[in-house]
């Protein structure tokens, strides 16, 4: 199977780094629906309701953080490199379980 690399600009980059770093920062709109998804989650669970526990996993705004460490892990930025131990310590404390 041939692979073709994919040609992306100097300027799409930058687009897509500025929209990324955009997501990934917290704003005042990420502590808010993260607070609205932690009290929808509370109901959730005092009410016993799976639909609504995962209504506030939808409501929760954690792709953006993702995507955030994702594009630092990929271009290997100065503070992405503070993070591989931590990764390491999450995957292997989530093996042994």
């Amino acid at each position: 199977m041939i692979v073709k690399k994919l040609k992306v600009t100097v300027e799409r980059q930058v687009e897509i780094h500025g929209g990324i770093d955009k997501i990934s920062t917290a704003r005042y709109s990420y502590y808010v629906l993260l607070m609205l998804s932690t009290i929808i989650t509370a109901c959730g669970l005092l009410a016993n309701s799976t639909a609504v526990v995962i209504g506030a996993m939808l409501v929760a705004p954690l792709m953006g953080p993702v995507f955030g460490i994702a594009l630092g892990l990929s271009q290997l930025r100065r503070g992405a490199k503070k993070i591989f131990p931590l990764l390491y310590i999450v995957t292997q404390g989530g093996s042994r379980w």
